[in-house]
Order: structure tokens, then sequence, then C-alpha cells
């Protein structure tokens, strides 16, 4: 049950985490944070989320070259494993060396999402029917 449960409650919290905890200002004493604060954090449990659903999308992507997945896969899988396994408790600075994957990941992404609005717009326009956005 420990090499089971004790994993998946670990990528919980690697998953949606926010990395803010080396800044005073954005964690007060007693937790009681402002919507400045709240608003920050959301951002960057939301980036920290988006990274790792990028990275699983991309190397679950049927697009990409199986040598580039296979590159892309290696490392920051293998450190997940070390940090899931191996680890009894969780350091998130073991996995800060597999987040310039993320961000690849999170790029590609972003560049795929563009293109495809893109392409949208293009057949709007030939179409015939003018986009507001295209003026």
């Amino acid at each position: 049950r420990y090499f089971v449960l004790t994993p998946l409650a670990n990528l919980r919290r690697l998953v949606f985490q926010s990395f803010s905890s080396a800044f005073a200002s954005l964690n007060p004493e007693g937790r009681r944070f402002s919507a400045v604060q709240i608003v920050i954090k959301g951002l960057l449990y939301a980036l920290n989320a988006a990274l790792w659903t990028s990275y699983f999308v991309f190397l679950l992507s049927a697009r990409r070259p199986p040598a580039l997945r296979a590159v892309m896969a290696v490392f920051p899988l293998g450190a997940l494993v070390y940090v899931l396994l191996i680890q009894r408790y969780l350091e998130v600075r073991y996995l800060l060396q597999a987040y310039p994957f993320f961000t690849v990941a999170l790029a590609d992404a972003l560049v795929r999402a563009h293109g495809a609005w893109v392409h949208r717009l293009d057949r709007i326009d030939a179409a015939g029917l003018s986009s507001p956005l295209r003026k």
C-alpha cells in the first residue's frame, strides 16, 4: 500500500506546486492571503500545471518523431521515478533539472495552438467571411 499510495500523493504535490515558498511576500503568517497574493499564487499553480500537462501531451503525441520523444522522456521521467519511488520525502529541487524539458513542451504547445488559430482565421477569410480579428 505504501509503494502505491505514497507515490500518487507525491505526484499530486509535484504537479500542484507554486514554487513560492522562497518568497516571503507570498507566504504570510497565519496563511492570511491578500487578493493579490491569491492571484499570483494561482497563476504560479496554473503555470506549473500547464507545464506538466504540455509535457505529457508532447510525449503522447503521435506527430512527434520517436527519437525526439525519447530524448524528451529519458531525463524528466527518470528524475520523476527517482523522486517518487526512491526519495522518502518529497523535495521538489530534485526535479528542477526537468523543467527546461517542460518549458520546451509548453512552447511547442503554444506554437501549435497559435498555428491552429491562424489556420482557422485563414479558412474563415477564404470562405469570404470577414473576421473582426483580421482588421
